[in-house]
């Protein structure tokens, strides 16, 4: 499925944003980046998750939000943001219908993808690597 210059459908999300969880949809968000990661609690997860949270305050200096999710519950999300205090907003896919429609999903468990969205229309899909935080920096501003 063809998904660069789409709209993004607005879809549900159920986000971890400062110990609450809240719900939002697609269309709350102008410039947004989603980061995929395989699963809580796994070495390569806590790296990646703590280099976009290091790196945050040049995303919002951008207004670019960062969410980050797998497919988990959103009770795992919690346990797993309590342990890792990660300054990012975390989602919850425990139904996979955010990670089957941008790819993700490989037999339940989401594989490493970055999705850009400006406007509500998907710029940009990266499925299966991790990308630094300055690389996908990088890449939002050309996408613009």
């Amino acid at each position: 499925m063809k998904l660069i210059n789409t709209v993004v459908p607005d879809l549900p999300l159920t986000i971890l944003r400062d110990n609450q969880f809240v719900q939002a949809n697609f269309s709350d968000y102008n410039r947004l980046v989603l980061v995929f990661y395989p699963q809580n609690f796994e070495t390569t997860t806590i790296t990646t998750l703590m280099k976009y949270s290091k790196q945050i305050n040049r995303f919002t200096a951008q207004n670019i939000q960062v969410l980050a999710g797998s497919i988990e519950s959103a009770f795992n999300i919690y346990a797993f943001n309590e342990q890792t205090k990660a300054k990012l907003d975390l989602f919850a896919d425990k139904n996979a219908a955010i990670s089957d429609y941008f790819g993700v999903n490989d037999k339940g468990k989401c594989i490493h993808g970055v999705v850009i969205i400006i406007n509500q229309v998907i710029k940009f899909v990266g499925v299966g690597a991790e990308l630094e935080p300055r690389v996908v920096l990088d890449l939002f501003e050309q996408l613009q």
